[in-house]
């Protein structure tokens, strides 16, 4: 064999050992995630209320009739307790079908199981959106939640692989205000007034967060200037 086959020979050699180095870089990274882009949202984000639930999840595997997503939700109930639940989910994203229509609340464990009834397979890697509707009448925690709250929790049971519960990756914010009071400076009828507010909120507060009062039967001056101080 001539030195330059020798050459090329090595060459291919290594072009193949770093092409199966990226594969199974790949393959680990795709096994690290059987369950992923998991996220809850709500439609009426008020603590205590009752509120429609967007849910996104994408399995690395088939799901199939009959297969189930649970998700754990401490705190949250409903008035009605533990009940069978149909035509309260809404299936979007990229399943073009109804997917996981049927669906059971366990009140005493705040456990939400949706059924995948049709018979119709959704294939491996689908993100799935769903919106469990108000009618469910699933009502959000009275002290609101925390965002990203590693206890909201989500698991799969498939014909091929059960998973455990694994803490939902995203999970929407929801506050509480507490010993709130306004009181004004002046209790002059059509006379200018400061005013005093007073709040506790449930959770950190960031900049560029605003707080809104909705003062009805206020009125402002048209050259009325805006000042305000607060005191933590």
């Amino acid at each position: 064999m001539s030195s330059s086959a020798r050459m090329s020979g090595c060459g291919w050699s290594r072009i193949h050992l770093a092409l199966a180095l990226i594969f199974s870089v790949l393959s680990h990274a795709n096994a690290a995630c059987n369950l992923c882009n998991t996220s809850l949202s709500f439609v009426t984000a008020k603590a205590g209320r009752v509120s429609g639930l967007r849910i996104t999840f994408l399995l690395d595997d088939v799901f199939e009739q009959l297969d189930t997503v649970t998700f754990k939700l401490p705190e949250f109930s409903r008035a009605d307790g533990t009940e069978d639940l149909s035509n309260i989910v809404d299936a979007s994203g990229t399943v073009g079908i109804a997917a996981f229509t049927l669906a059971r609340w366990n009140e005493p464990n705040s456990l939400l199981t949706l059924t995948h009834i049709t018979p119709v397979t959704i294939p491996a890697n689908t993100l799935i959106s769903l919106l469990v509707r108000a009618d469910a009448g699933i009502a959000l925690p009275v002290n609101g939640v925390v965002g990203d709250d590693p206890n909201f929790q989500i698991r799969t049971d498939t014909r091929y692989q059960n998973t455990v519960f694994e803490p939902i990756l995203s999970t929407q914010a929801v506050g509480v205000l507490y010993n709130t009071s306004l009181t004004y400076g002046s209790e002059e009828p059509n006379g200018v007034t400061s005013l005093d507010v007073n709040f506790t909120f449930s959770a950190n507060l960031q900049p560029g967060d605003t707080i809104t009062l909705l003062l009805d039967s206020f009125t402002i001056g048209s050259t009325t200037t805006f000042t305000s101080s607060a005191t933590i």
